[in-house]
């Protein structure tokens, strides 16, 4: 145990930044995400429903943040073994790095998309120019990274509140009247609907939307908390975390339910842009940059994890291996539809994920129930 008396502040600040940068990535900053897992249900559940990832994210954030202030595990995805067990451990790893690496082209396709849809140029450009500034960042290490996330995850909400607040405060209709044509949307293919196997449902979605962003970040933030000092910075950098994610899904949602005509209308596959294209069209270069920034700090994250999964951080083999990742998400990203991307790939991790959550607040009460049983399961 490390434990000592000091509360930082700046770390709590700069850990939940981290992670809100680590999830701000394609999907998130473009709206597209946030409209298949929340906006696209509409009514009331939009103000409801993000609510369940700001109290799954605290929880498990306040866990992952203590449990590597009190282990020291050679290889972060060995938090998995402490919770799960040897063969579950196992399966999730290899989930987790496959929904990971999947995920991941999520974030070339979108930032190709983005370039594509503000300057017309053709998808790949934006994929290729992303994995290279990504990739030279993820060799400078673990630390490199973790300033560049909390850094642009604040600034990128900071934008994203600038912007929701002046659409909402200049809009001829109130949220409710505005999003009035969602179901025939839905109904008509033109919003996709984020469900697994034919089941749709907003509270399903929450949780499945909790469950993916557990299951991809929960290495990462073991990782992050190696700089934590005391139980009670966990709990804080667990609440920051979900706090400063949540104000980005909520900033987002609004903002394209209050446009989501228009959205549907241009067939707009980056939303936020196109908010922003309709609403305040002299940002339209900049946002377009933050989108781009909140899609780096993502892929940046994803593909640190994969190669430490598999090397030492700053090793050539870790290089080598985050290199062919971005070269598969570059090829991939550039021909698959960004939507179509997020529809497939994000409720899979998801239910795997609500699994996960439910195995780790299980094993949380069973060792605090029994404080002397071993900790390594």
């Amino acid at each position: 145990m490390k434990e000592n008396s000091n509360f930082s502040w700046k770390t709590v600040i700069m850990l939940g930044g981290a992670y809100a940068s680590y999830n701000i990535g394609s999907g998130f900053a473009s709206g597209q995400e946030v409209l298949q897992f929340f906006g696209s249900w509409g009514g009331m559940w939009p103000f409801i429903t993000p609510l369940i990832p700001l109290l799954i994210i605290t929880i498990y954030g306040a866990s992952g943040y203590s449990l590597a202030l009190h282990q020291n595990f050679e290889n972060p995805s060995d938090a998995y073994e402490y919770y799960c067990g040897k063969y579950i451990a196992k399966f999730m790893d290899i989930f987790s790095m496959i929904m990971i690496a999947g995920i991941g082209l999520v974030m070339f396709a979108g930032c190709g998309a983005t370039i594509h849809q503000y300057l017309g140029l053709p998808v790949y450009v934006g994929a290729v120019g992303l994995g290279l500034i990504s990739v030279l960042v993820v060799w400078l290490g673990l630390e490199k990274v973790t300033q560049v996330l909390g850094v642009t995850g604040i600034l990128i909400i900071a934008f994203i509140l600038v912007v929701s607040i002046y659409t909402l405060a200049t809009a001829d209709v109130g949220l409710m009247e505005a999003q009035q044509n969602i179901p025939q949307y839905v109904s008509d293919g033109r919003i996709l609907q984020a469900g697994l196997f034919g089941v749709n449902h907003p509270i399903i979605a929450a949780l499945f939307y909790a469950g993916m962003t557990l299951l991809t970040s929960f290495p990462f933030m073991v990782a992050l908390g190696k700089s934590i000092k005391n139980r009670k910075e966990a709990v804080a950098s667990g609440l920051a975390s979900g706090i400063l994610f949540t104000l980005g899904v909520y900033l987002v949602v609004f903002s394209v339910l209050q446009n989501i005509d228009y959205i549907v209308e241009t067939g707009a596959q980056v939303p936020m842009l196109a908010v922003i294209a309709k609403n305040l069209p002299f940002l339209s270069v900049i946002f377009t940059l933050v989108i781009v920034c909140g899609i780096f700090t993502t892929i940046t994250g994803y593909l640190w994890l994969v190669g430490r999964r598999f090397a030492q951080d700053g090793t050539m083999k870790q290089k080598i291996i985050v290199a062919a990742t971005a070269i598969i998400g570059i090829f991939a990203g550039s021909v698959v539809p960004f939507g179509t991307l997020i529809n497939i790939l994000y409720p899979f991790a998801g239910c795997v994920g609500v699994l996960l959550f439910i195995i780790i607040i299980f094993n949380e009460v069973r060792r605090r129930m029994n404080p002397t049983e071993k900790t390594d399961a």
